[in-house]
């Protein structure tokens, strides 16, 4: 015999001649589940799918979680094992609450279909929503073409590289490499690292650096966004080699100077400031630039100067400049001079 069970709720009758009580029943009832989502997207990715879906809180009900179901036939089966996928939420000018979930765990250029619940405190599930289907996108292989063009001159001041443009419209970035040639039996191998980068925009980099005629290899790869490197995938690249100009001065620097010299392009063209570490018992310091043309470190102080500092203006930009500093005794004699080189590139 099937037992049916009762709630009562009680009301108090309306006044009579005999007060008294009234009883009313009525079956007990589940709690409705919550709604279906809806408004369910997918958007493909390289081995991955975006999925995309809504609720109203005011209607659909209190939400405790959601499960995201794929497979790759239909019907989808929501009997399986869930997609592992974190979900984020977040609200909407309408009231509503949208969410997101990536699943990653999906392969590169294949078919899915997805159909997403969603369940309360108690686990209690609703409805599928829609089925939405989506084909995710393969990984992108290919790498960008060799870098052409490319063109190296040795300045004052360092090597100027240009290079022509590359026109793959995923292209990234440019990375610059710089090394030496070195011998691989019958082969010469230029062995590099990068050095700089740059945006697909450009095609032009000055490589500052000291000139004392050593010669370098330089070459230029290109990367797109996904990564393909066209050095790195297929180990060749157009590489040119170029001999530095010679600037040092032809008069060397002995060593064991008391005097440590820092020197550094100053805030305006055509400055440079010099700073040093003082000697013990110096009265002053004498400050000297190389000429090339001379062929000998000229002084720019004719006195010695106090202040451990020195602004040097008006100096000619677009090459290498050479100092010197000495430290100065009271009996006339001066230390061993320390020497630094700072380059003032042409101003543009």
């Amino acid at each position: 015999m099937q037992q049916i069970t009762r709630q009562y709720a009680f009301r108090r009758a309306r006044r009579s001649r005999r007060a008294g009580l009234s009883l009313a029943w009525r079956p007990r009832t589940a709690p409705r589940p919550v709604a279906a989502p809806h408004d369910v997207t997918a958007t493909p990715g390289i081995g991955k799918a975006v999925l995309q879906w809504k609720i109203d809180p005011d209607t659909d009900g209190d939400y405790f979680g959601f499960h995201v179901y794929r497979s790759s036939t239909l019907p989808v089966d929501t009997s399986a094992e869930p997609v592992r996928c974190g979900t984020t939420s977040k609200g909407l000018a309408d009231g509503r609450v949208q969410y997101t979930c990536t699943d990653s765990s999906a392969g590169s250029g294949a078919k899915y279909h997805y159909v997403i619940k969603g369940h309360d405190d108690r686990s209690v599930k609703s409805l599928p929503s829609p089925t939405v289907t989506v084909t995710t996108l393969e990984a992108d292989q290919t790498p960008p073409a060799a870098v052409t063009g490319l063109t190296a001159e040795a300045t004052e001041y360092g090597i100027v590289l240009d290079w022509d443009s590359n026109t793959e419209p995923d292209l990234a970035r440019y990375e610059v490499y710089s090394g030496e040639l070195f011998s691989d039996g019958e082969e010469q191998v230029c062995s590099a690292s990068a050095i700089a980068y740059f945006g697909p925009g450009d095609t032009a980099y000055t490589h500052e650096r000291l000139p004392d005629g050593e010669e370098k290899c330089f070459f230029i790869d290109a990367v797109d966004t996904s990564g393909n490197s066209s050095f790195k995938w297929t180990r060749n690249a157009n590489v040119v080699v170029v001999t530095e100009k010679d600037m040092t001065p032809s008069v060397e620097t002995p060593d064991g100077s008391p005097v440590s010299l820092t020197t550094y392009p100053g805030d305006a063209p055509g400055k440079v400031e010099l700073t040093w570490d003082g000697a013990a018992d110096a009265t002053g310091y004498l400050v000297h630039r190389w000429n090339p043309a001379t062929e000998a470190y000229e002084k720019l102080t004719p006195e010695p100067v106090t202040e451990q500092w020195y602004t040097d203006s008006g100096v000619p930009t677009g090459t290498t400049h050479f100092y010197r500093v000495t430290a100065v005794y009271a009996d006339g004699t001066q230390s061993a001079p320390d020497a630094d080189w700072v380059i003032l590139p042409p101003v543009q």
